[in-house]
């Protein structure tokens, strides 16, 4: 607002809305609110947004919560409104979890870890890690100690320093007591893996060390399913750093939503950069536009070279047709030593397309399609035009597609002038602005939203499937995976096997648990029955 009087009434009208919600401010929730006056770049920050942080940091201003709102305060004034949300819902929940870690129990641990896997197949991965991380050999030694306390956490990182591990878990407490490091600078709290995460690990690590040296040959894929909340991305990233440091192996990290990736990517750069690895992530051209220039390790493609690639199914899958078209690929070598980490494998393996066609522009073909479609405009008959082969087949093509681009309904078929005035493609419900479709060209061109055609022609088509076997190791970490049916398309195709990890608080003794259980599955053919049947 350039206006500084209706700057003002906003800026009241704001602070009046707040004071009255939450029966005054407390010392973080006014900085929150002065600092979202003064801010001019909220990129998706909105109000619902400032009504979230608000809550969050909605305590008494006294002791007992002094230890929350000063730490609260720290991150306010050192990140940007955008951040709130995510750096204060980290915090609170680092918070909770801190409670509860003096009541861990890693004999019960491994308890629900074996009530959960009776399979010998399953039980197996448990008895390994049992062998590596017995009980008796914790981390750390937390009994007694006061984990608010400074002098408390100090005396734990010298328990992480001085113990001695065998092999493996000597390389994950590197990593660990790094990572502690790290949080406890970022906000000033001891975070320390829970037992479910450590055993979690160990689990991932002495599968994907058995798959890269060839030794474990039944189970070609290794799924654990940890529940939502339980920290799913700390575990794949220190997963990513044992195996691109420690056992020197490239990493790619798959997450199939573009800002989940990025928060999980922002999270844990200091981790990566701390051990000097080459870590990036993969946006899409118009993320990497606007935010680029002031995040390096950005880029619109998989890197070869780097150590750790974050990105989305799609950009692997492009990476692969890269290295497809340039011809005389040895996807042995490029790939039999590369780990595979995914998030969310049931969107990932089960629900998106197993087979991908990739198509390329052919200028040449692109200028007579044009051609054709302005016959088509101008005459409605493209007769004689064709004078080869490769022309037949253009003509033959684009009357189908002119055909069905002038069937298509706006609003069901594609959103009218959505992006830059051009007619964008609706799929699965959502406006795509990057799907691309011979149809939707000739509509655009008609519509006189466009004024050439891009004319694309099939390389080959990808199974997914088989990309992701490539790897020499293929771990996911996924809340659900999916039903029986989905379950045997997975161990089916990917020779995978389930492990499920055993949710923190159960682990913990005298802690109050309940395990959500499902009744009944109702289908409702719209939404007031929907809402009638649970009203």
């Amino acid at each position: 607002i350039s206006d500084p009087s209706l700057f003002e009434q906003v800026a009241s009208a704001i602070r009046k809305w707040a004071s009255l919600a939450f029966d005054g401010l407390n010392r973080v929730q006014a900085e929150i609110v002065d600092r979202v006056l003064r801010c001019r770049h909220f990129g998706k920050f909105d109000f619902v947004d400032l009504d979230q942080v608000l809550n969050m940091v909605n305590k008494a201003d006294d002791a007992d919560n002094a230890f929350f709102l000063d730490r609260a305060m720290i991150l306010v004034k050192s990140h940007h409104v955008r951040e709130y949300r995510s750096i204060l819902g980290h915090l609170e929940v680092l918070l909770y979890f801190l409670k509860f870690l003096t009541r861990e129990d890693l004999t019960l641990c491994y308890q629900r870890f074996q009530e959960l896997n009776t399979q010998v197949v399953h039980s197996k991965f448990v008895t390994g890690a049992k062998a590596t991380y017995r009980p008796g050999s914790e981390l750390v030694k937390l009994a007694g100690l006061d984990l608010l306390d400074s002098q408390a956490v100090d005396q734990v990182l010298s328990q992480m320093k001085q113990s001695r591990s065998p092999q493996l878990m000597a390389g994950m407490q590197e990593i660990i007591l790094k990572w502690v490091e790290i949080m406890r600078t970022k906000f000033d709290v001891l975070v320390l893996p829970h037992h479910t995460q450590v055993v979690c690990m160990i689990i991932c690590l002495q599968y994907i060390m058995a798959r890269l040296k060839g030794v474990e040959t039944d189970v070609g894929a290794l799924i654990c399913q940890v529940s939502t909340g339980e920290g799913k991305s700390a575990v794949l990233a220190m997963l990513a750093v044992f195996c691109a440091k420690i056992e020197r192996k490239k990493v790619h990290v798959v997450i199939d939503d573009e800002e989940l990736l990025l928060r999980d990517f922002d999270t844990f750069k200091s981790l990566f950069d701390s051990f000097g690895l080459k870590a990036n992530v993969c946006v899409t051209p118009e993320r990497l536009q606007t935010d680029g220039p002031t995040h390096p390790h950005m880029a619109v493609r998989v890197d070869p070279e780097a150590d750790i690639v974050y990105c989305d199914a799609a950009k692997l899958q492009s990476h692969y047709a890269r290295i497809a078209k340039n011809g005389n690929a040895n996807f042995e070598a490029e790939y039999s030593q590369r780990v595979l980490l995914l998030d969310e494998v049931d969107s990932l393996v089960i629900d998106n397309s197993p087979n991908v066609p990739f198509v390329y522009k052919n200028d040449e073909l692109s200028r007579f399609a044009t051609q054709v479609a302005a016959r088509f405009t101008a005459m409605g008959s493209v007769d004689g035009m064709a004078r080869t082969p490769s022309e037949v087949r253009v003509v033959q093509v684009m009357q189908r597609a002119w055909a069905l681009g002038m069937k298509m309904v706006p609003g069901q078929d594609f959103l009218q002038g959505a992006m830059y005035n051009l007619h964008v493609k609706i799929e699965n419900g959502k406006a795509d602005p990057l799907a691309w479709s011979l149809p939707l060209e000739c509509r655009n061109f008609a519509d006189n939203r466009a004024s050439t055609i891009e004319f694309r022609e099939k390389l080959f088509i990808m199974s997914r499937a088989n990309v992701y076997r490539k790897y020499g190791a293929l771990v996911g970490l996924s809340g659900s995976v999916g039903n029986a049916a989905e379950q045997e398309y997975l161990t089916r195709v990917y020779r995978a096997q389930v492990v499920k990890v055993p949710v923190f608080l159960s682990t913990c003794t005298g802690a109050a648990y309940f395990e959500a259980e499902q009744r009944e599955v109702h289908v409702c053919d719209n939404e007031p029955k929907q809402l009638a049947k649970v009203s």
